[in-house]
């Protein structure tokens, strides 16, 4: 709610696309609708995938609560 938030979203976002992970596993980040916002992980391996997710989820989570936000993490149907 703050006059930078747009910006705050993205860097959050950015941390978590900027994540260590295996050479070819990827992160794509989109937004759904403000103020939902979506990440998908694409690996070969299920394991893998879901602990860059979660990471993944943590780092925006965390990066948007240091600027003064709030955010959960959902799993989409």
């Amino acid at each position: 709610m703050k006059p930078n938030g747009i910006i705050r979203i993205k860097e959050a976002l950015l941390s978590a696309q900027k994540i260590e992970k295996p050479k070819d596993t990827k992160i794509r980040l989109y937004a759904v609708a403000a103020p939902k916002y979506a990440v998908e992980v694409l690996a070969e391996d299920y394991k893998e995938a879901e602990k860059v997710l979660q990471k993944a989820a943590e780092t925006a989570i965390k990066t948007i609560t240091d600027a003064g936000g709030t955010g959960v993490f959902q799993r989409g149907k």
